[in-house]
Order: structure tokens, then sequence, then C-alpha cells
């Protein structure tokens, strides 16, 4: 008697699947890119350049956040709880049903100073962003030169 193990239902499954499948996994169509579109999609994929922007995000995030602390906040909440007796909250006080705190940093020359570092520290992002970018344009300004005088040619593989 043959009996269907998992195995061999889960290899007739990824063969059906690959059947089912292989209209849609054909390769594209190479396409020619003259040096111009080549520098564009260099420029666009650079892992250098993602990594400067994803630096410059998280600079700006970390900025906004210790500027934060110098706006104002406010808490709302409430003490609102069935209990028997007379109950007592953590400071030691009757409950209130509504509560509201507010407090706001005026001045303090440590979270001022921490502050300023995460404004030096985006700016320094964006400037690394920038030197990465004119880093790109200067290589294709200089390949395109190359080129122009003959020094260099490009081959389609």
């Amino acid at each position: 008697m043959n009996k269907l193990t998992p195995v061999m239902c889960r290899m007739a499954a990824a063969a059906l699947l690959a059947l089912l499948l292989q209209p849609f996994a054909r390769a594209q169509a190479p396409r020619k890119l003259n040096l111009r579109e080549a520098a564009q999609l260099a420029l666009q994929n650079s892992r250098g350049i993602q990594l400067a922007s994803i630096g410059v995000e998280r600079a700006a995030a970390e900025h906004a956040q210790t500027k934060a602390i110098f706006r104002p906040e406010v808490l709302l909440g409430s003490g609102l709880a069935y209990s028997k007796g007379f109950p007592l909250s953590i400071e030691g006080s009757a409950p209130s049903i509504f509560q509201v705190n507010a407090s706001q940093a005026l001045f303090d020359a440590n979270l001022r100073n921490i502050e300023r570092q995460a404004g030096a520290m985006r700016d320094a992002a964006a400037k690394n962003l920038d030197e990465q970018r004119v880093a790109v344009e200067r290589s294709e300004e200089h390949t395109s030169e190359l080129q122009s005088r003959g020094l260099i040619s490009y081959a389609v593989f």
C-alpha cells in the first residue's frame, strides 16, 4: 500500500506552486542605459547615500525629542474607582475624580547642552549626506569627461 508521507505532500505542493508561478518568473529584458541614466541610478541606489539619509532622519528625530523637554507638558488623569471605606491616594490625600498637572523646564543648562549637541549631530549628518551626494556627482562628471576624451568605453553585458 502506498501512503503519502508529509514530506512527499510538501514536495508535491512545492512542485505545483513552481508550475503555477512559472509564467510570472521571467527575467526582464535588459535595457541599454546611457552614462547619465546609469549615474542617476547609482545616485539613487548608493548605499552610502541611503545610510547618510537614514542618519539624517535619525538625528533629526533625536533633536526633536530633546527639544520636546522644553515644551509644556500637561498630564490628565483620574482617581475614580470603587472602594469600601475612605480611600487614600498614593500622596496620602483623598483621591480626586479629575486631575490636571502641568510642568515645563524653563532653564536647565545640562538639558540645553544636550539639545545643542543633538542639533549639532543633526547638522553633521546633513553635511555627511551632502558630501556623499557630491562624491557621487563628481565621479559621474569625471567618468563622463574620461568617456568624452575616449579614454574609457563601456561594454553591455
